[in-house]
């Protein structure tokens, strides 16, 4: 470049600063993010259940950690059961139990496990019996009860440990099995009671005409009834 004006140095000379200044090299680019640290330690909360009936759930969530003790965000982690026949996990974490027993809960991430406990045990919450009441005709006669308890989400409940009682066992006795027997005529409650006190009682009753009959002929014969000089009536019913 020739600037042979005296007016057009200056200029020339700023043209040819732009110039070298374009010709350096633009900016460096910023620093490319760093890779998240991998998982070194998660948690599970909660770290234990025990559930008491059959369908109940619970929500589970895991917290992941590096090796600086720092929690990272947005990290998969799949849930898996030991035993799903007593308690089942879905991709979410929710457990939900289904028979008694005891399961245990693993929530991975990458190559770190954590596990969590679950025990599942129902408990009593209702009872019925079956039949609902009962009549007996015959002294000696029998009737086996039936005693169903129910958790607290009306599940079934087979070893409740139920135990019997008869509030008259002169009238109607009843053994471990719920078996009631007749004893004499009249009126006795039966009682089926849970290990942890839920209860259910019905009445039986005990009607038995010839047990009636032994009474009448006892009273007739103590007070010489066969002396009476009327007794029709009473030869009617004896008969």
């Amino acid at each position: 470049m020739i600037c042979s004006s005296r007016f057009a140095y200056p200029a020339c000379l700023l043209l040819s600063f732009i110039l070298i200044t374009c010709g350096k090299d633009s900016p460096t680019e910023p620093p490319a993010p760093e890779a998240p640290a991998p998982p070194a330690r998660i948690t599970i909360t909660p770290a234990s259940n025990e559930f008491t009936a059959l369908g109940q759930t619970v929500q589970l969530s895991a917290s992941v950690f590096d090796g600086n003790n720092r929690r990272i965000a947005d990290t998969t982690v799949s849930w898996s059961s030991s035993n799903t026949e007593v308690v089942t996990v879905t991709a979410q974490g929710v457990i939900m139990s289904v028979s008694n027993g005891v399961a245990r809960i693993t929530a991975t991430a990458g190559n770190i496990t954590a596990t969590a406990d679950v025990v599942v045990a129902q408990v009593a919450a209702n009872v019925t019996i079956i039949p609902p009441s009962g009549s007996l005709t015959a002294m000696g006669q029998t009737l086996e009860l039936t005693a169903v308890v129910y958790d607290l989400n009306n599940q079934i409940v087979n070893e409740a440990g139920v135990s019997w009682s008869s509030d008259s066992p002169d009238i109607v006795t009843v053994d471990s099995q719920g078996v009631i027997t007749a004893v004499k005529n009249g009126i006795a409650e039966i009682t089926a009671t849970t290990k942890n006190s839920r209860s259910a009682t019905i009445r039986v009753s005990v009607s038995d005409p010839g047990l009636d009959r032994e009474i009448l002929v006892a009273f007739y014969n103590a007070l010489d009834g066969p002396g009476w000089m009327n007794d029709s009536n009473w030869r009617a019913r004896l008969r």
